[in-house]
């Protein structure tokens, strides 16, 4: 036993001299490597220039997801010589440092789930996700609209809130029909100003139908001349002294007064026609020898021969600037009529065909036209 114990001693002490040699052998590596390092660093801090100079630090860069990094250098602030070579850091990876907020959706518009986003270049690291749209809500209520005689009606329907979107579309109702009136007078016509008259509905007031209660003396007759229009007929017993002559008969206008209308009437004293006469034809009102005022509206083109010849009482005349033809002695023997005024001017007279003896025997010396006069040699 007791040499078995100075052989484990023995090996013990072996193997601390062999330990202790290697430790000394790695030391002696160590500092030999130092040694040869730092000459050699000494030899790369040197420049070979024998100028004054310092080593300049080359700063440290921290690379980020955005763009890379440097590791710090050194180098000669005189010549530039790089001492220590900067070396690039690969860019770091992104963080998530940025939340992209979550967005509810609605009937109207999709949501997004929440998302995340590197805060120092904007990728996108959690990406959003869309939230399909929601249904529409019925929650507002489209009133009925009952039909009238003008305007139709609508049932009821609903509509989102949200959105305005139609949920129960409306149903158009038909107009019900309007129940009429007789008719209704609404203006009284009177010898020189015309009446009315309409029919509406009961129900919503609509005006239905006008007409034209036609102005004028009462009793005169016509003639019909099939085409929507009328002719004064007249007559010699026709007993009104201010004869106006209606512009409409039977909703018709009145065209033209029939030759021989009033021929020698003793009753008519004065006369007026409305725009609506385009021609008075041939001894309309000959030999009517009281007749003392004639005014002929605007509108009348021809007076025909002998219209007012041996109208012996007759003192004024107005023509109207429409007026295109005066034909043969269609004043001859107004013996009193010194005054014949022109709606128009100087130049339209002048424009005027006048039959032969037009004026034979007028007293009257000049037409008073708009812009001056024209003489009558």
């Amino acid at each position: 036993m007791k040499e078995n114990s100075n052989n484990n001693t023995n090996e013990t002490r072996k193997k601390k001299v062999l330990y202790g040699i290697i430790i000394g052998t790695v030391a002696l590596i160590i500092l030999t490597t130092a040694i040869v390092l730092g000459s050699v660093i000494a030899s790369k801090l040197t420049c070979s220039h024998d100028n004054t100079y310092e080593i300049e630090i080359l700063p440290y860069k921290s690379a980020t997801c955005l763009e890379e990094g440097l590791t710090m250098g050194k180098k000669c602030n005189y010549c530039g010589k790089i001492f220590v070579k900067q070396k690039t850091i690969p860019k770091t990876e992104c963080s998530a440092t940025e939340t992209l907020p979550y967005k509810a959706p609605t009937c109207k518009e999709t949501g997004l789930t929440e998302g995340k986003k590197c805060s120092v270049c904007g990728k996108i690291v959690v990406a959003q996700k869309v939230i399909p749209t929601k249904a529409c809500n019925s929650s507002v209520v489209l009133s009925a609209k009952a039909p009238t005689c003008t305007k139709t009606g609508l049932t009821q329907g609903k509509q989102c809130s949200i959105c305005g979107k139609i949920t129960t579309a409306q149903q158009i109702i038909q107009k019900v029909a309007c129940k009429e009136t007789t008719w209704i007078v609404d203006k009284e016509p009177t010898k020189t100003m015309d009446g009315s008259r309409h029919t509406e509905c009961t129900m919503c007031g609509k005006i239905m139908q006008k007409q034209v209660i036609a102005s004028g003396s009462k009793g005169l007759t016509y003639v019909d001349q099939k085409d929507g229009t009328y002719l004064v007929k007249g007559s010699y017993y026709f007993s009104d002294p201010d004869v106006v002559i209606p512009r409409m008969y039977n909703e018709c206008n009145v065209v033209g007064i029939q030759y021989y209308a009033f021929m020698n009437n003793k009753y008519i004293e004065s006369l007026k026609t409305p725009s609506t006469i385009t021609f008075i034809d041939s001894q309309a009102f000959y030999g009517c020898e009281n007749l003392k005022t004639v005014i002929l509206a605007k509108g009348l083109e021809v007076l025909s021969g002998y219209a007012f010849k041996n109208c012996t009482s007759l003192e004024s005349i107005t023509l109207p600037s429409t007026l295109r033809t005066i034909g043969h002695e269609a004043f001859f023997n107004c013996t009193s009529l010194t005054t014949i005024e022109f709606e128009g001017t100087v130049e339209q007279w002048s424009a005027i065909s006048l039959g032969t003896g037009w004026r034979g025997r007028v007293p009257a010396t000049e037409v008073i036209c708009s812009n001056g006069t024209v003489p009558l040699n």
